[in-house]
């Protein structure tokens, strides 16, 4: 039994040897905060993390996109309905930027896309013109590169793969060559522009780890993480001899690979996080991660992410997410020996001073000085003690995180000051317009006129959160504004405001940030263009109306105008006529009455009748003469004294004088009576008309002026 003992400890320390080579301490000042970014406790179990070109983080779980934006998160569920098949790829989630800014998400079997553009879910097949592909890579350079069968395409080329190396796992590019892994380990090296195979690596493990493979290049060097039933490994190859280097070899699988800004490469697993400097050649392991809580965690780390900021993000199966940036604390290490951890405790007084206890004695712990004071045995039962906990590890009032571990304390104080040194890029997204109360999609910016009530909401993708954010909302347009928003450390970093009344037109909201209230560099800088549409009415289509419309009735006036004045024309014409007409009557009135003394003797005109006419008109006057005073002689008497039918007599006095029978006897008459009123002195109008044959005076009158225009006793005075 002893032997068998010592075989299965020799097993175990070969199986560990290549861990055993470096550190396993603690040596990583890391402090984590949670991060809560979806509210469904059971969608926790995070796969893979990584940073859109806007800024916003992508977290992917088992079953859903969450796409947060440091103040709220979009989730999206990653169900068939919005994928495509892609039969060549069994892993797990494996997500990829491209140079179009597109999220592609590769997960057995089958493949999404996610566009930031519009944040929404996009049909792949669409997105690739409806390719039925086995596989899918993105290169750093964000070149997409899809295999289908045995052939490689991309960017308009393409390239066939070797059939004797396995499945191709992934590529990666560096300048103009394209590097290919494959299942069994095998590398094959080929020219981008000319896709020739340029140099190759045989296979190397085949059927040991051939289950996962992830592939970074940085700084020009290569690195690969494999994984198999043997467990994990990390590699690292020459560019150009890809000779090959063991960095990392564990008997479980390591999860992600990432490169740090700083040079470092992350890897992930289920017993922590290795940090490895390739500067040095050190090699790191931290196996519980600390929180800003006060807790120490242990637990399966499935992703490592770092932000283009420095931030460290850590996706957990079971906790979710945790975050870490450099300037978030102040990480201060105070040395201590010979204090066994199972009976310390961290205290802190009412004046938060902090103090280590252990069994019997009393520390006090000075930050300044990064130093432990021992205390006599009475002076901390004189100190008001109002917090204490039990453990390694304490969190005080101030938030000041303190651990105990081994022959030191570690101590994370929060910062107040930020850290930065240099200018740095804080991206702003537009979480959301609202208009009139209701969210409008942001691709469409164009309003009416009545929606000019306008909130605007703005993340800061700032997610350290320890600086102070200075913003600058610059409006230009038709209506102009400029205002300034502060944002403390510790705040929610968004920011909202609201335009009401915004007269129509285009307008540019330009919202810049920056770290330093008087420092002129600009972190960041978003601008937002929008347009209110004018009122129907101020259009330029109204305008045109209202200008034919002014045409028109300009047109109608000038015709109602024309047909006025044509109206008035012809009128003041009639009345001119009309004028000539009575001045023309008076004219003949004044010829008559200069004539009144021939008309009055009674003679007939009959200077262009025949001597048998003349006889006849005689005859016939001289009739009428003999009974004027007669006034019953009528046509009758006047025709049996011509001895002619009274037919006859109308015809001939017709034709001869164009007066009929009963108007000649009437002008006889009338006649006689102007002669009669020119010689009598102050004749009576009733003796006159007696005498030339009229029974009524007033008919005399009125036949009399019909004639000659005037009344009887007018034509008397005129000749008189």
């Amino acid at each position: 039994m002893p032997a068998l003992y010592r075989l299965i400890l020799v097993s175990i320390l070969l199986l560990l040897q290549p861990v055993a080579a470096y550190s396993i301490t603690s040596t990583e000042k890391m402090l984590f905060s949670p991060k809560r970014i979806t509210g469904d406790a059971n969608d926790m179990s995070l796969r893979s993390i990584i940073q859109l070109p806007d800024g916003r983080m992508a977290f992917i779980t088992s079953n859903h996109l969450h796409i947060y934006n440091n103040t709220s998160t979009k989730s999206y569920p990653l169900d068939d309905s919005q994928s495509s098949l892609l039969g060549g790829y069994n892993g797990y989630h494996h997500p990829y930027i491209s140079s179009d800014s597109l999220l592609w998400i590769k997960n057995q079997g089958r493949l999404h896309c996610f566009d930031p553009k519009c944040d929404r879910l996009s049909d792949p097949d669409s997105v690739l013109g409806k390719r039925d592909i086995d596989d899918l890579f993105v290169d750093d350079s964000g070149c997409v590169m899809m295999r289908k069968g045995n052939t490689l395409y991309y960017s308009g080329s393409h390239m066939t793969l070797p059939q004797d190396e396995g499945e191709l796992h992934d590529a990666a590019s560096l300048k103009d060559k394209i590097y290919l892994f494959f299942e069994h380990g095998g590398i094959r090296v080929f020219d981008r522009k000319t896709g020739k195979n340029i140099n190759s690596r045989p296979p190397s493990d085949i059927n040991i780890r051939h289950n996962t493979s992830l592939v970074k290049i940085t700084d020009g060097s290569i690195y690969q993480l494999r994984n198999g039933y043997k467990g994990g490994c990390l590699l690292h190859y020459d560019p150009i001899t890809l000779d090959c280097d063991t960095i990392l070899n564990t008997p479980y699988a390591l999860n992600t690979l990432m490169p740090s800004l700083n040079g470092s490469l992350y890897t992930s697993c289920a017993k922590g996080i290795w940090t490895y400097t390739p500067c040095n050649d050190s090699l790191n392991y931290n196996k519980d991660i600390r929180t800003s809580t006060g807790e120490m965690l242990a637990t399966e780390i499935s992703t490592v992410y770092e932000d283009a900021d420095g931030g460290i993000w850590l996706g957990m199966y079971n906790r979710g997410i945790f975050y870490h940036h450099p300037s978030s604390h102040e990480f201060i290490r105070i040395y201590c020996s010979m204090i066994p951890h199972s009976t310390a405790s961290f205290m802190e007084s009412r004046e938060g001073m902090m103090f280590l206890r252990c069994l019997n004695s009393s520390y006090h712990i000075d930050t300044d000085n990064k130093t432990l004071h021992l205390l006599n045995g009475n002076r901390l039962h004189n100190t008001d003690i109002t917090e204490s906990g039990k453990g390694n590890s304490f969190r005080n009032s101030r938030d000041e995180v303190y651990f105990l571990a081994g022959n030191e304390i570690d101590i994370f104080v929060p910062r107040h000051i930020s850290t930065h040194k240099t200018a740095r890029t804080i991206p702003i997204h537009l979480q959301s317009i609202t208009v009139k109360g209701q969210i409008i999609d942001g691709n469409d910016l164009t309003f009416e006129h009545n929606q000019n009530l306008i909130n605007i909401k703005l993340s800061i993708l700032d997610y350290a959160g320890c600086d102070t954010i200075y913003l600058r909302h610059t409006l230009t347009g038709p209506d102009s504004d400029c205002s300034t928003t502060i944002i403390a450390p510790g705040q929610k970093r968004e920011t909202d405001f609201t335009y009401a009344n915004l007269r129509p037109g285009k307008y540019t909201l330009a919202t810049e940030v920056s770290t330093a209230k008087d420092v002129s560099y600009t972190a960041g800088r978003k601008s937002i263009s929008f347009s209110i549409k004018p009122p129907w009415w101020t259009t330029p289509w109204a305008y045109c109306t209202y200008a034919l419309l002014l045409a028109l009735a300009i047109t109608a006036a000038l015709h109602i105008h024309t047909r006025v004045l044509k109206t008035r024309l012809e009128r003041q014409h009639r009345e001119e006529m009309l004028l000539a007409k009575i001045r023309m009557l008076i004219d003949q009135v004044k010829d008559k009455e200069n004539d009144t003394t021939e008309e009055s003797t009674g003679a007939i005109p009959t200077e262009s009748m025949d001597a048998a006419d003349r006889d006849f008109v005689a005859k016939a006057v001289e009739a009428v003469e003999r009974n004027i005073a007669n006034p019953s002689y009528s046509v009758s008497q006047l025709s049996s004294d011509m001895c002619m039918e009274r037919t006859g007599l109308y015809k001939r006095l017709v034709t001869l004088l164009d007066k009929s029978p009963s108007l000649f006897i009437r002008e006889i008459r009338l006649s006689r009576a102007a002669q009669l009123l020119q010689e009598e002195r102050n004749p009576t109008i009733a003796d006159i008309a007696e005498q030339v044959g009229f029974n009524s005076a007033s008919y005399f009158s009125k036949c009399f002026q019909e004639k000659f225009g005037c009344r009887p006793s007018e034509f008397s005075q005129k000749q008189n």
